[in-house]
C-alpha cells in the first residue's frame, strides 16, 4: 500500500509540476535549502551556521555537464565505432587514479578508437563525463603489447595521439592491422595499480548508491535527499 501511495504521489507531482506547483507530504523532509530552513524554523530550531556533509558538486550551473545518457550501470556508446577504424574497444576508469566530480561512475566508459592516415597511426580515446569537474589536462594512455601511446584529454574528455612501437617509432597502417589488438588497455589519470577484483568493489558501491537513492534513510545527508527526487 505504502509503494502504490508514493506511486501516485509521484504521479501527481509530475502533473502538478507542469504549473510550476509541487505537493509536499506533511512533515516531510525539504527537498531544497529554503524550504529546509522554513521546516526547522516551524520546529523551533533557528540555527545560525549549517554545516552540509556530504558529496559536493561544486558550481554545477556554471559548469556544462556532458553525458549522452543516464545509464549508471552500463557504459553508453562513445560514438568511436567508425567503418575505417582498424580497432576499437571499452575499458573502465580508474576510480582512485582520478579527480572527484568528473568522469561517469559506470564501467566501460573509456572508448578507444585506433585510426589511420598517411600511413601512420593514432589513438582516440574518449571517456564519459558526469560531474562538474574539468577533464582538460588529465593524462591518459593506451598500450596494447609493444604499440601505445599517451595524451591529455580535453574539456569534452577526448584525447587523440599517435601510436609508436617499442622502439618510439612510428606505428605504420600495414603494422596495426596484422597488430592483435585483443589485450589493449587504457589508463585515464596517473599510473595506479588496480587490484584483480576493482569491478567488483566499484559494483558493490553503485549497489550501496542505487540502495539510498531508492529509499533514503533516516540519516541520509540532504544531498542525499535531493539527488533521490531525481528522475534519474
Amino acid at each position: 500500500m505504502k509503494a502504490f501511495v508514493s506511486a501516485v504521489f509521484r504521479c501527481v507531482n509530475h502533473v502538478l509540476a507542469i504549473f510550476g506547483l509541487r505537493l509536499l507530504r506533511a512533515n516531510a523532509p525539504a527537498r531544497n535549502f529554503a524550504l529546509f530552513f522554513k521546516h526547522l524554523k516551524s520546529l523551533g530550531f533557528e540555527p545560525r551556521t549549517v554545516i552540509d556533509v556530504g558529496v559536493a558538486f561544486g558550481e554545477a550551473e556554471r559548469v556544462p555537464l556532458h553525458r549522452d545518457d543516464y545509464a549508471l550501470a552500463a557504459g553508453p556508446d562513445v560514438g568511436l565505432h567508425g567503418s575505417n577504424a582498424i580497432a576499437t574497444g571499452a575499458d573502465s576508469v580508474n576510480w582512485g587514479a582520478v579527480p572527484p566530480g568528473i568522469f561517469d561512475a559506470a564501467e566501460n566508459t573509456v572508448g578507444w578508437r585506433v585510426d589511420a592516415a598517411d600511413d601512420l597511426t593514432k589513438a582516440v580515446v574518449r571517456v564519459q563525463l558526469s560531474g562538474a569537474g574539468l577533464a582538460a589536462g588529465i593524462a591518459v594512455r593506451l598500450q596494447s603489447g609493444a604499440l601505445g601511446g599517451e595524451g591529455v584529454l580535453d574539456a569534452d574528455g577526448v584525447a587523440t595521439f599517435p601510436l609508436v612501437d617499442g622502439q618510439q617509432g612510428p606505428v605504420t597502417e600495414s603494422a596495426a592491422w596484422d597488430h592483435d589488438w585483443r589485450s589493449t588497455a587504457v589508463t585515464v589519470g596517473v599510473d595506479v595499480e588496480e587490484s584483480v577484483d576493482a569491478p567488483q568493489t566499484r559494483e558493490r558501491i553503485r549497489d550501496f548508491a542505487r540502495a539510498r537513492l531508492r529509499g533514503p534513510a533516516g540519516d541520509a545527508f540532504l544531498v542525499e535527499v535531493l539527488a533521490a527526487e531525481s528522475d534519474y
